[in-house]
């Protein structure tokens, strides 16, 4: 014999179905929460990587360095003039230069190649 279906156990097993919908709804809202975060995540991700990107190339202009071929420095003293140790160069930094009212102040470097007889400026975007 089977059991018989009372009134009451049709309306728990109702009520329980109801329910299933309910906790399914709430895991999708859950689910597409999380799906929200991970999304606004990676766009903040994105946006990272693109302003270090413009940061590196703006800090790599800064950091690059070139000589170019100058006449000789201006007339000053006080300035530190060496020799290198394994080429025919002579390197010449700073210097003051008094005109009589302003004291002038160079933090320039410059490189003499005795071989050649020519100045060359080291220039670079900043300096240290």
């Amino acid at each position: 014999m089977g059991k018989r279906d009372t009134k009451g156990a049709k309306a728990k097993r109702a009520e329980r179905r109801g329910q299933g919908s309910v906790k399914t709804q709430e895991k999708t809202e859950r689910a597409q929460g999380k799906k929200e975060k991970r999304d606004a995540n990676k766009r903040d991700d994105e946006e990272l990587e693109k302003i270090l990107r413009e940061f590196q190339q703006m800090h790599s202009a800064d950091t690059s360095v070139r000589e170019e071929v100058v006449p000789p420095p201006s007339p000053r003293c006080n300035g530190s003039l060496t020799s290198h140790p394994t080429r025919e160069e002579l390197i010449f930094f700073g210097g003051e230069h008094f005109d009589g009212k302003h004291n002038r102040f160079f933090a320039e470097l410059f490189r003499y190649s005795v071989k050649r007889n020519e100045w060359r400026k080291v220039v670079s975007g900043r300096g240290p």
